[in-house]
């Protein structure tokens, strides 16, 4: 697909929140959304350099409407650090403005798997997909997942293309635990004013994986079954997820594994076993480790 014509009184976006899914983007892009130099674009997953991109600039800088001159404007798009579609965003975003800036969020990565798991039960079956029960058996079924928790690798395929200057990583658990700290040094990776009080409530925790919805087998039966399809059109879909779904809910499994992974790195054989672990695992694990302790 060719590059759309850009006007010439259009910019391309000055920053781009482009990862991880799963790790806070929804709440991050409504914290900087209050900052008055920041202007994100009115959809989050506007998708402009993957699948909207034929929509051409006009449709682009209508996402940013609201924007005032003085405004940086920001693009919120997890699917551009995605395994399966980075290329093709990568090379279109770079083309587009070469001196963008790019905000990463990161979290533990057996975290991000559980929050994936849980989307994929809470909203899987809109796109024909019916998670497994099992996460093991999910995880099997859809790899891209792990895929998508490498995140040095995610991070290298931008690094091949842009320098280290114009990328910002910071970490849900920061976020969580300062975040006035964690928002103040983005803030200033973006070049606008640190200091700046911003009206943000305690709930502004969007999009949360405790929220999602378990697809219980009721739920399938009830959904799938063809006696029952006139049933469920009748009350509507969304009567039949609340009723027949139960809520979401952390895997015992993978909560075991968190609190175990802590513990060994709090033994006194922590740091030597944390030294160890950093020369044989993939760097992105290696971050995360070093979060931990």
């Amino acid at each position: 697909m060719s590059k759309p014509p850009m006007n010439a009184d259009w910019p391309s976006p000055d920053f781009i929140v482009i990862g991880f899914s799963k790790c806070g983007t929804t709440s991050l892009c409504s914290m900087l959304d209050a900052h008055p130099a920041v202007c994100m674009s009115r959809r989050k997953e506007n998708n402009f350099f993957l699948w909207n991109y034929q929509h051409g600039w006009d449709w682009y800088r209508d996402q940013f409407s609201g924007a005032l001159p003085h405004h940086l404007r920001g693009d919120g798009s997890v699917f551009y650090s995605a395994t399966s579609w980075e290329q093709t965003a990568a090379a279109r975003i770079v083309a587009a403005n070469p001196r963008v800036k790019l905000v990463w969020i990161a979290r533990h990565p057996l975290e991000r798997l559980e929050s994936s798991y849980r989307e994929a039960h809470h909203s899987g079956h809109s796109f024909n997909f019916h998670a497994p029960h099992s996460i093991g058996e999910y995880l099997r079924q859809a790899s891209v997942a792990i895929d998508d928790t490498r995140y040095f690798s995610r991070l290298d395929h931008y690094r091949d293309l842009l320098p280290d200057s114009q990328f910002h990583v910071l970490f849900l658990e920061d976020l969580v635990a300062d975040r006035d700290a964690t928002l103040g040094g983005l803030f200033q990776f973006l070049g606008v004013n640190p200091l700046l009080p911003l009206s943000l409530a305690d709930t502004d925790w969007l999009n949360k994986g405790a929220d999602k919805l378990y697809d219980s087998r009721l739920m399938r039966f009830l959904r799938t079954a063809p006696v029952l399809r006139r049933w469920v059109k009748a009350v509507g879909p969304n009567f039949v997820d609340q009723a027949g779904r139960g809520p979401g809910r952390p895997n015992p499994t993978l909560a075991h594994w968190a609190t175990t992974w802590k513990s060994l790195l709090d033994a006194p054989n922590g740091p030597r076993i944390r030294r160890a672990l950093d020369t044989l695992m993939p760097k992105n694990q290696a971050i995360i480790a070093r979060k931990v302790a």
